[in-house]
C-alpha cells in the first residue's frame, strides 16, 4: 500500500462490502428458495441459466486458482531449491517448478478425495476459524488493549470509551456464539448424513450429470 495510513479505510470498506453482499445474497436465496435451497445454490436455477453461471464460475476459478497456486509455490519452491532457482527461467528450474507443482496438486487431490465429507469439512473449519478469527479475536484484543491503556495511563472511562469497549466485547462474544452454533450445526449435519448413508468410501464420487 502506497500510503499505510489508508489501511484502516481500505479494511473498513472491504469489511462493509463483504458483510453487505453476504447478507444480501443469503437473504435473497432464502427469500426465493425457502426450505428448498440447495448447495450449491446454482442448482436452483433453470438448466440454461445454470450452464451459463457454471461457465462463469469456471472462468473465474481458473485464474483465481492459478494465483493461489503461485502464492503457495512462492513459499514452497524456495525451501527446496532456493530463491535463485525460483527467479531463474531455465528449462531445468522450470521442470523442477512443474514437478513441485504436480506433487502439491496430487497431495491436494488425495486429501480432498480421502475425506468423504470434504464439503462439510470446509464448513467445519470455517465455523471454527473464519468468524472467530475475522471478528471475534480482533475485537477482543482491541478492547483489551484499550482497557489496559486507559487503566495504565489513569484515563477516565468516558461514555465514548465505554461504548467502544461494550461494542467490541459484544462483537467478540457474538462471534464466539456464531462460531459455536455453526460448529454444532455442521457436526449434526455430518452425523445425520452418515446415518442416512449419504457418504461413500474415500476416493469415490457421485455423478454430477444431473446438473446438465
Amino acid at each position: 500500500m502506497r500510503n499505510p495510513r489508508d489501511f484502516k479505510k481500505a479494511l473498513y470498506l472491504s469489511q462493509v462490502f463483504a458483510i453487505f453482499f453476504f447478507i444480501t445474497v443469503g437473504l435473497v436465496l432464502y427469500l426465493f428458495g425457502g426450505d428448498t435451497v440447495s448447495a450449491p445454490a446454482l442448482n436452483m436455477l433453470s438448466t440454461t441459466l445454470r450452464r451459463v453461471m457454471y461457465g462463469v464460475i469456471v472462468a473465474h476459478t481458473i485464474p483465481v486458482g492459478t494465483l493461489a497456486s503461485v502464492a503457495i509455490m512462492q513459499d514452497v519452491f524456495p525451501r527446496f531449491y532456493g530463491w535463485d532457482a525460483f527467479f531463474s527461467f531455465s528449462w531445468k528450474n522450470t521442470s523442477k517448478y512443474m514437478l513441485v507443482s504436480g506433487i502439491m496438486l496430487t497431495l491436494s487431490w488425495a486429501i480432498v478425495e480421502s475425506i468423504p465429507f470434504f464439503s462439510e469439512f470446509l464448513s467445519l473449519s470455517s465455523a471454527i476459524a473464519i468468524v472467530w478469527l475475522t471478528y471475534g479475536v480482533p475485537a477482543f484484543f482491541a478492547a483489551e488493549n484499550q482497557r489496559r491503556y486507559y487503566r495504565d495511563n489513569d484515563l477516565p472511562f468516558t461514555l465514548k470509551r465505554k461504548s467502544f469497549l461494550v461494542g467490541a466485547y459484544t462483537l467478540a462474544f457474538a462471534s464466539a456464539a456464531l462460531a459455536f452454533a455453526g460448529l454444532v450445526a455442521v457436526i449434526m449435519q455430518i452425523s445425520s448424513s452418515y446415518q442416512d448413508g449419504e457418504y461413500g468410501p474415500p476416493f469415490t464420487c457421485d455423478s454430477e450429470a444431473y446438473l446438465w
